[in-house]
């Protein structure tokens, strides 16, 4: 008979309802027993007869034995406690990203889920959108060379200030490096590994935002590869989501990965066509042969759960290693340190 890992989700906004509740009530690998939520009637939306415990009550939830795995997408500041105690009460842990907000609260996390033999992971989701998918391939295909220039955009229309969201608020861990640069910072990793050199322009554009709303990054490396990662709140027609340069041909990809997409819909994850990009969007691959359509590879968040499960179970390595999770934080607080210094830092 199959363990089902029993499964306490702590937070219920945007991200525990729409990236987590989705997967896991799809997997009958998982079942979530108890949520931590101060919004009850949202919860009771998808877990009718699950429990629900007040945030000022998790340390009750975090001490059950019954509990195998907790799942924080709580706001970035409580990562770190939230994991902590946690681990301390022997319990697999899955953060939603950014991981922590300082690599020395990592590098604790992660000596401490040794010392208890738990599975520590990020869910950097973002790994198993259709277009990353796609581009990793056409890029191990080498059709394109020697890749000399990447950019990695994530650019939306939202011009107006949402104040009461913490993540526009002045809090630590707020704004939009720490949010969507997550992403692209670590989909940079996953396919070049850590820079030599990083450059970096932060700024709140829009008229009353407290916290960064923009940015712009350059990460060097030896190779002569250059990788540009930006992010704007104020474009409301976006350029290309992805553009690889390389010595032989160039892969330009415009759209989104249709995932997100689809779970604010509330279509099953488990549908046919789930992760399935329109033809409209495919990228185009030029080279000196001509240019082709390269159709998207189908996009998986559910791969993570999958791998994740495997791992509790000791038969799998987690889906992200909190080491890689750690570099994503040490890139961000280098590229803190760019803008505010106005200069290029040398990544030691």
């Amino acid at each position: 008979m199959q363990k089902k890992i029993k499964t306490a989700l702590v937070g219920f906004g945007f991200s525990g309802s729409t990236f987590h509740a989705p997967f896991l009530n799809s997997l009958p690998q998982f079942q979530v027993t108890h949520v931590v939520s101060d919004n009850p009637e949202l919860v009771r939306k998808t877990y009718p007869t699950t429990q629900i415990i007040s945030k000022q009550s998790i340390l009750e939830c975090l001490a059950n034995e019954q509990i195998d795995l907790i799942i924080i997408s709580a706001p970035n500041s409580e990562h770190c406690s939230i994991a902590k105690q946690a681990l301390k009460q022997n319990k697999h842990v899955l953060l939603e990203k950014p991981f922590v907000l300082d690599p020395i609260q990592g590098h604790e996390l992660i000596d401490l889920a040794k010392e208890r033999q738990k599975i520590l992971t990020v869910y950097h989701n973002r790994r198993w959108d259709s277009d990353f998918l796609t581009l990793k391939e056409v890029i191990k295909q080498g059709e394109l060379g020697d890749i000399n220039l990447f950019i990695n955009r994530y650019d939306r229309y939202r011009p107006e200030v949402k104040y009461q969201r913490w993540k526009e608020s002045e809090q630590l861990g707020s704004g939009t490096l720490w949010d969507l640069g997550s992403h692209l910072i670590d989909q940079t990793l996953t396919l070049f590994g850590i820079p030599d050199t990083i450059y970096a322009e932060l700024l709140p554009q829009r008229k009353g935002a407290k916290a960064i709303d923009y940015f712009e990054l350059q990460f060097g490396y030896k190779s002569g590869l250059r990788a540009r990662l930006s992010s704007s709140s104020l474009c409301y027609s976006p350029g290309p989501k992805y553009e690889v340069h390389g010595s032989k041909g160039s892969f330009i990809k415009f759209g989104q990965d249709p995932q997100e997409s689809s779970l604010i819909r509330n279509e099953s994850p488990l549908n046919d066509n789930f992760g399935q990009e329109s033809s409209s969007t495919y990228g185009h691959l030029s080279t000196a042969l001509g240019s082709k359509q390269i159709p998207s590879l189908t996009g998986t968040y559910i791969t993570f759960f999958k791998q994740l499960y495997n791992a509790i179970l000791g038969k799998q390595e987690p889906p992200v290693s909190p080491y890689e999770a750690l570099n994503v934080i040490k890139m961000i607080h280098l590229c803190e340190k760019s803008n505010d210094l106005q200069k290029l830092i040398e990544v030691k």
